[in-house]
């Protein structure tokens, strides 16, 4: 999860208080609509497999599997 955003596979990262490199990259993708499908559907798919539904159902059943294996009133 530590590297969830890819600069320029999923995301455009700039740094924090650049006015400047944000006013860049907001043009770049007003002007490059494949780079802004592109982007928009590999953070998608990213969001999907790191956060999904299905990912945050098995999550929870192991912990609730996890909690009745060690409660002293199971």
């Amino acid at each position: 999860m530590a590297d969830l955003l890819v600069d320029g596979e999923n995301a455009l990262l700039i740094p924090p208080g650049d006015a400047v490199a944000l006013a860049g990259r907001i043009l770049e993708l007003l002007n490059d609509g494949p780079k802004r499908s592109a982007l928009g559907k590999n953070a998608w798919e990213t969001v999907q497999r790191c956060c999904g539904l299905e990912r945050e159902l098995q999550a929870n059943l192991k912990l609730y599997s996890q909690l009745v294996e060690g409660s002293e009133f199971y």
